[in-house]
Formats: structure tokens, sequence, C-alpha cells
């Protein structure tokens, strides 16, 4: 199933507190990897993740 990225500004304050934990980790263990938008919206799975905190 695939899940529309979502802005941080469009962020729940749950998805924010999961999304400003999450980025990070994603960045810098998975740099081979573009799974950040030039908006800041994660892709790939990491959209479900906030899809469904």
């Amino acid at each position: 199933m695939r899940s529309r990225p979502i802005t941080p500004t469009d962020l729940t304050a749950e998805q924010r507190r999961i999304y400003d934990d999450m980025r990070p980790v994603v960045e810098a263990d998975f740099p081979e990897i573009k799974a950040v938008r030039q908006d800041g919206a994660l892709t790939g799975p990491w959209t479900a993740l906030l899809q469904w905190p």
C-alpha cells in the first residue's frame, strides 16, 4: 500500500514528534536513499510510519 508523503507543516503534533526523532536517523543510516524530499516530507516506508503512528 502506498501512503501519501506528509510535509512537516501538515503533521499532527504526534506525527511531528515521530518525524523529529526519525528524520536524523533515516538521513544518517540510509545516506544512499533519497528519503527526504525538498519540502521535508519523508518518502518510502517512513511515510507509512507517520500515517499510522
